[in-house]
């Protein structure tokens, strides 16, 4: 019988294990890049799928953008054709700016603008007409809120003049842009028309416009940031794909890119995405359609690239599980001879982790057990370390948590104490400057590094008189705010006492507003209402001043001398005058009150000296045109009158008298003409009578 050498007996069967263990593992790692193969002819159908349903979800996002712009177009026509139902409060216009080109005009920031080319002055901005298009501030606020990548939207009139609402309003080149007409559409095949896209300080912009009637150059005009437009419509899924928004004469308005009128190639219904992929569908009932378009490489590069990590994690999992198959092989069959070849040659030096047999159990038990007493306390001390660092970090990071919130708190604090104009400082308990505001360093005329530490008489003397008022501050531990002349001008102080819960009073806080301004203005204003009270008390004819439920604020001097009157204030309007003339006082003023009249005329009669009064009533309203008060004007015309009424009776006695003479004078005259008439007649005959004697006599 044949022997084999020790060696031999050892080699043989790894050298066997290992060549077929390399030999099945080329196997599985060949089936797994077939499986590969067929996995990226699946993918490919499925991101074709994908992209289909896409370009989907991108005409759907173009619906519903198109349908906001529709409803916002007919918002606009239909406040403009609908009179305004309620009165349009005039907007705080700002002063009209004219530039080289156009002139433009702020109505607020709620409001608009205005702008054109020309002068603003021909323009009456109260006619219903501008009041219907100013009142569109809240359908373009509106329209600015609900649609991202609107930049502006304004109201372009027959006669050139723009009413614009922007959201931001710093460019003033979209401004001339819109003056100058750069936004106007080409002729569109669509409902709306469609401009080109132009460059305005670096961004991309294109406008739809909408015409209010065929024969009115009128229009509304939507204006889009082209990059967020086109932001409406990215996929962070598809970053490959070529996004093109064309209006229907093919023209690219979301980027320089021309894809002109989209070409396509016969598509295989095997492989459709060979040669690249373009979906578009033309909609004639909108102005824009979506262009799609991903070529071959990028078509499948991303596939290539998913299929690749697949293909990674498969051979990353097949070498892991046949490495330590390898492994568990070798420690199960291959190493318990090598280690039992090992002891037998020397059994001192035998493997930590090997699995001895039964036969040297008992001197392999006591290695083990010194082994894992070693490991179980590296293992604790191990533990131990980590549980002190995650202790250790966590107190750093709540040290500098609480450090950068310190920081971030005093920061805010001090912006904040700088904002405020009021003059703001503080002292601790000796009386010292530990902190101050800018306006504080503005009022002692130096900066805080020299104020800091000190008294008011080492840098400020002028403000030593704020000493008492500190004083009294700590003594009674309450704030205290009194009027205080500083340099000719006057400050409100207010010292107020700051505490701490551990140490009680820390200081005081002092806060100066100076009122100066204020307190001129109300001696100004006090002088000129004693200089108004004294013109009405002191003026010609009588004033009454009466609020609408009928109670006297004032009569002056005048009033009580024609009504007869004295310290009427606060009493009723009908103790003024007698029963008929206050009815027809309390109509006319109800007359005023209810038709919202300014002035009225009445003339009334009354027992006295004053037997005739003229009074003028006007109604008074606020800013809400409510009425507030009325002014009644007395005027005393008794005079006047009395010498009308003395006219009229001489002229109707003087009418009767020539009456009555004329009667008496008819009947002599009468007589008198009868006699002429009768003389007359008889000299007619005698004449007639002598040519016909003379006649006579010579035959």
């Amino acid at each position: 019988m044949m022997m084999h050498t020790e060696e031999q007996l050892t080699t043989s069967p790894l050298q066997f294990y290992r060549r077929a263990f390399w030999v099945a593992l080329a196997i599985t790692i060949m089936l797994a890049a077939t499986l590969s193969l067929h996995l990226y002819n699946l993918k490919l159908q499925h991101t074709f799928t994908q992209l289909e349903a896409h370009y989907g979800r991108l005409n759907s996002q173009l619906d519903k953008t198109i349908t906001a712009i529709d409803n916002i177009f007919l918002a606009v026509d239909v406040s403009l054709e609908q009179p305004l139902s309620y009165e349009f409060p005039q907007p705080k216009v700002s002063p009209v700016v004219q530039h080289s080109n156009y002139f433009y005009q702020s109505l607020g920031k709620h409001f608009g603008e205005l702008v054109g080319y020309g002068d603003l002055d021909g323009i009456d901005l109260t006619h219903p007409y501008w009041q219907r298009v100013m009142a569109l501030g809240g359908v373009f606020n509106t329209s600015l809120a609900l649609l991202e990548p609107l930049e502006a939207i304004a109201y372009v009139s027959d006669s050139g003049l723009v009413f614009v609402k922007r959201r931001h309003n710093q460019q003033s080149e979209l401004l001339s842009k819109i003056v100058s007409g750069s936004f106007k559409a080409n002729p569109d095949p669509s409902k709306y028309m469609v401009s080109q896209r132009i460059e305005v300080a670096n961004k991309s912009y294109f406008a739809l416009s909408s015409q209010r009637t065929s024969s009115s150059r009128a229009h509304t005009l939507m204006i889009f940031d082209a990059t967020k437009f086109q932001a409406l419509f990215y996929d962070k899924s598809l970053p490959k794909a070529e996004i093109y928004l064309n209006d229907k004469l093919h023209r690219n308005v979301i980027s320089a890119l021309s894809l002109g009128k989209p070409a396509y190639s016969e598509q295989s219904e095997i492989a459709p995405w060979h040669e690249g992929v373009t979906f578009y569908k033309s909609d004639e009932s909108r102005p824009l359609d979506v262009v799609m378009k991903v070529s071959e490489k990028e078509f499948a590069e991303t596939i290539i690239y998913s299929l690749g990590l697949e293909f990674s994690f498969i051979l990353l999992f097949i070498l892991a599980t046949y490495f330590p198959l390898h492994w568990l092989c070798e420690q199960i069959f291959v190493r318990p001879l090598k280690e039992l070849f090992s002891f037998i040659q020397q059994p001192d030096n035998i493997s930590n982790n090997y699995i001895v047999p039964k036969l040297w159990l008992a001197e392999f038990k006591q290695v083990k057990a010194i082994l894992q007493r070693r490991a179980h306390l590296f293992s604790r001390v191990k533990e131990d370390h980590l549980a002190l660092t995650e202790q250790l970090h966590q107190k750093q990071q709540f040290l500098e948590l609480v450090g950068q919130d310190k920081e971030r708190q005093s920061a805010i604090l001090k912006g904040v104490l700088d904002a405020v104009p009021d003059a703001i400082y503080f002292k601790n308990t000796d009386g010292m400057i530990v902190g101050c505001n800018r306006a504080f360093e503005c009022l002692i005329k130096t900066s805080k590094q020299h104020a800091l530490g000190k008294d008011f008489h080492d840098f400020a003397a002028h403000l030593n008189c704020l000493k008492g008022i500190e004083a009294k501050v700590r003594e009674q531990h309450k704030p205290i705010s009194q009027k205080v002349m500083v340099e000719a001008n006057t400050y409100f102080t207010t010292i107020v006492p700051f505490f701490s819960e551990q140490l009680g009073i820390m200081g005081c806080v002092g806060v100066l507003r100076d009122i100066t301004e204020h307190q001129t203005a109300l001696h100004l204003l006090q002088v000129s209402e004693s200089k108004f009270k004294s013109a009405i008390e002191y003026a010609p004819n009588g004033i009454a001043l009466v609020k609408v439920d009928g109670t006297v604020m004032m009569l002056n001097k005048a009033a009580e001398r024609y009504l007869g009157c004295e310290n009427k204030q606060g009493e009723h309007v009908s103790t003024l005058f007698g029963y008929e003339n206050y009815q027809q006082l309390s109509q006319l003023l109800e007359h005023l009150s209810n038709h919202n009249q300014s002035v009225d005329q009445l003339s009334l009669t009354q027992s006295g000296t004053y037997s005739f009064l003229d009074l003028r009533v006007s109604l008074v309203s606020d800013s809400e045109q409510m009425p507030k008060y009325f002014v009644i004007h007395i005027q005393d015309v008794t005079e006047i009158t009395t010498s009308r009424m003395e006219a009229e009776r001489a002229t109707l006695a003087k009418s009767r008298f020539i009456a009555n003479l004329s009667h008496e004078i008819r009947t002599p005259l009468n007589v008198i003409m009868g006699l002429v008439d009768m003389v007359k007649r008889s000299v007619t005959e005698k004449q007639q009578k002598k040519p016909t004697r003379y006649s006579d006599a010579r035959s």
